[in-house]
């Protein structure tokens, strides 16, 4: 059963990466609702390692990785021009590195891809990619252009990676003496992952939760902290992937926790958000 081995890939990741949870837990999330998704923080915190551990759990599964220049052009992001033949029109995941850093009319040029995960190559293409994860060390704020701030928002999933601050972590970490592998007893097919979305969509989304959301949206624009309603209607894959690796077939309250990241557009809102949707969760 693909979700025994979806629980086993996530224990394996979280035994192996250090205090990551929330960024395994975002990242599985991200693929299986096919939503791309926006990894915020400095190198060297496991952001790249985790997507290609997670893509060595799944047979047949292709990854693609480019760091955006100023220089950059949609051309350089293709297979034909990148060795090994995998880009991002025939992979599955991309990865694509200090995103904000390419050239304003290139990464205009991405929301074919961001949004419907097609490509013209000339000719209009459908590509297998599922999920675009961006990662940067800088964050979109109020004085960012229009389109800079409208591609943020094809980013459905944010999330801040901090450096581990224990001394526990930070001992565990020094202990980890070679790569990650996956466990051969818990690889998923593509044909899987398939399946699983076709049931995730499935899930059913109760009028309970769709009051609690609309509750959500009222306290936020009180707030003054902006999320579309593309966006919350967006966030009901993520709702509904939540509900299916617990094994129901409904959403509950508990779901909705898992969609704090989504809620805000500035790292200053982070807090203010975090703090709504709890007050909101415990007052139902």
């Amino acid at each position: 059963m693909s979700l025994e081995n979806i629980n086993k890939i996530k224990n394996d990741l979280n035994g192996y990466y250090v205090n990551r949870a929330d960024t395994i837990n975002m990242i599985i999330l991200a693929i299986f609702a096919r939503k791309n998704a926006f990894l915020i923080g400095e190198p060297g915190l496991a952001k790249t390692d985790i997507l290609k551990a997670f893509s060595l759990s799944v047979k047949d599964f292709s990854f693609f990785e480019y760091q955006m220049s100023f220089s950059t052009k949609l051309e350089d992001l293709l297979s034909v021009n990148n060795n090994g033949g995998i880009g991002i029109d025939n992979c599955h995941i991309a990865l694509i590195d200090e995103f904000f850093k390419g050239n304003p009319s290139v990464l205009n040029s991405l929301l074919a891809i961001l949004n419907e995960k097609i490509i013209y190559v000339p000719e209009r293409k459908t590509i297998p990619l599922l999920t675009v994860f961006a990662t940067s060390n800088e964050k979109p704020d109020a004085t960012e252009g229009t389109s800079m701030l409208a591609l943020y928002d094809r980013f459905l999933l944010r999330q801040e990676v901090m450096p581990l601050r224990e001394e526990e972590d930070f001992k565990k970490l020094m202990k980890i003496n070679k790569p990650y592998e996956p466990s051969p007893d818990s690889l998923l097919t593509i044909d899987e992952l398939e399946r699983d979305y076709k049931d995730i969509q499935e899930v059913n989304l109760p009028d309970g939760i769709i009051d609690v959301l609309f509750l959500i949206k009222k306290e936020i624009l009180l707030r003054q902290v902006h999320a579309s309603d593309r966006r919350f209607r967006d966030l009901v894959s993520i709702l509904k992937a939540s509900a299916f690796f617990r094994g129901d077939s409904e959403i509950e309250k508990k779901d909705i926790y898992n969609i704090k990241s989504s809620l805000w557009t500035y790292s200053s809102d982070i807090k203010s958000v975090d703090i709504l949707i709890n007050r909101v969760l415990r007052s139902i």
